[in-house]
């Protein structure tokens, strides 16, 4: 059985293991993803690959985690540790026992962290990864040959010389070779899911990667993350909404739907009966598997702000939210909208528009917060500073000019009134109402004279 690598990295490291990536892929190394957001936490549930029922990674899985230094560590159950190899990068730090520093794979074709992982297949994964790194293309062609007599043509074989012609755009003999290489071994309902996993996530062809996923789920109707895996793609690739609800209904009447099944199956619902309350049902079975269930609370505030009317139910729900994550600007923006505009509390409102603004500087927020500012605070020189702010993001906004202008005139600054309607006329030189202005504060600046 091959072994199946999962690596899991944060957003900012995407750069640093996407050659690993890309090498393991070009060899036929069964390697998949797991990027995670800015503090999220890493979650054995989330795996992408797990077997029927899986209680315990098997022996052929391995966690790579790819992390700044061997003194970070990943939280995990005693049974999951030994399938963890750590990858570093801070090259000062002692090697721990099964940490691999990235430079060194790079330098020696991987072959620490494939002696700690696939010690049996050591000799011929390294044979694959140096003729990989040949770029004369003779060079290569003579390599594989000799590799070809000497290990015969295996799996990884097939699907490195696939990847080395298909770059010649030779598409024809490159497809032949992979599907030969996907013949080899595809005896079971695991080895049908993972090649199905393997051609959705590296080939991008879909339709391919369904019939293998619903070949696992005929050698073995139990096969729960194929359901899955043939939903998302059913609504993410071809828009067959109704295919992917019949894939999640089938999870759910067995009784192995996850958080992530109502979820999405609640976003499904409104994109095609736009049933609001059946939606909000899935979104509240969803948070009842995952109580921090971020994303269903948010989903389901603005279902009952936009589509129900009903403020305080997507207050509560918003600041359920918050309280799972205090991260994302969106929900303190929306929060703040409905202290605004249902409950006229002005306080609150700007508290909620600043804190969007401390998660991530926006310019949704800055605009809201500066009209508040304006309106109703009467706070004329902190609104002036939020709007500045929005001009610095987006320079040829001739309304926030001209609100800028307002607020100096109403603080009888003229002369700098005067200076963001004249702006006005660099983007938009007919603008009539700029030009009455300029006229009108040029005769305020004559009597302040």
């Amino acid at each position: 059985m091959e072994k199946r690598y999962y690596i899991i990295y944060s957003k900012e490291n995407a750069e640093d293991i996407k050659k690993l990536v890309v090498d393991f892929k070009n060899v036929g190394i069964i390697i998949i993803r797991q990027e995670l957001d800015k503090k999220e936490k890493f979650n054995l549930k989330s795996l992408k690959v797990r077997g029927n029922e899986q209680k315990e990674l098997d022996d052929d899985s391995v966690l790579l985690f790819y992390v700044s230094s061997p003194v970070e560590h990943v939280s995990m159950p005693k049974t999951y540790e030994e399938h963890a190899i750590y990858i570093y990068k801070d090259e000062k730090v002692e090697n721990g026992e099964r940490y691999v520093l990235l430079d060194k794979l790079y330098d020696n074709y991987y072959k620490d962290l494939l002696q700690l992982s696939e010690h049996e297949k050591l000799n011929e994964c390294i044979e694959l990864f140096k003729i990989k790194a040949i770029q004369d293309d003779l060079e290569k062609d003579t390599e594989l040959s000799k590799f070809a007599e000497k290990y015969g043509e295996t799996k990884n074989y097939l699907t490195l010389k696939a990847n080395t012609i298909y770059r010649r755009k030779q598409f024809k003999e490159a497809r032949e070779l992979m599907d030969k290489a996907l013949t080899i071994t595809l005896n079971n309902a695991k080895e049908n899911f993972e090649y199905a996993i393997l051609l959705e996530e590296y080939y991008e062809e879909y339709s391919k990667a369904c019939k293998y996923y619903e070949r696992a789920i005929e050698l073995d109707e139990k096969s729960y993350e194929a359901y899955f895996n043939l939903a998302v793609i059913y609504t993410k690739h071809f828009n067959n909404y109704t295919k992917a609800y019949g894939y999640y209904d089938m999870l759910i009447a067995a009784g192995k739907a996850d958080e992530r099944v109502y979820y999405n199956k609640a976003i499904i619902t409104m994109k095609t009966t736009g049933n609001v309350e059946e939606a909000i049902v899935l979104y509240k079975k969803a948070i009842e598997i995952d109580p921090k269930h971020f994303s269903a609370y948010n989903n389901m505030a603005n279902l009952y702000l936009k589509e129900l009317n009903d403020p305080d139910k997507a207050k509560e729900c918003y600041e359920k939210a918050i309280e799972i994550t205090d991260k994302d600007f969106g929900v303190y923006f929306n929060l703040g909208n409905i202290y605004k505009t249902c409950f006229n509390d002005y306080k609150k409102a700007k508290e909620c528009y600043e804190n969007s603004i401390k998660a991530e500087d926006n310019i949704y927020a800055r605009m809201n917060l500066a009209v508040l500012l304006e309106e109703n605070l009467a706070d004329y020189k902190e609104a002036i500073k939020n709007f500045m702010r929005v001009l610095e993001i987006q320079p040829n906004n001739i309304t926030i000019m001209n609100q800028i202008a307002k607020i100096y005139e109403l603080e009888n600054d003229y002369k700098n009134s005067l200076k963001y309607y004249q702006k006005m006329l660099e983007y938009k030189a007919d603008d009539a109402s700029a030009k009455y202005n300029i006229a009108r504060m040029k005769q305020k600046c004559k009597r302040e004279k």
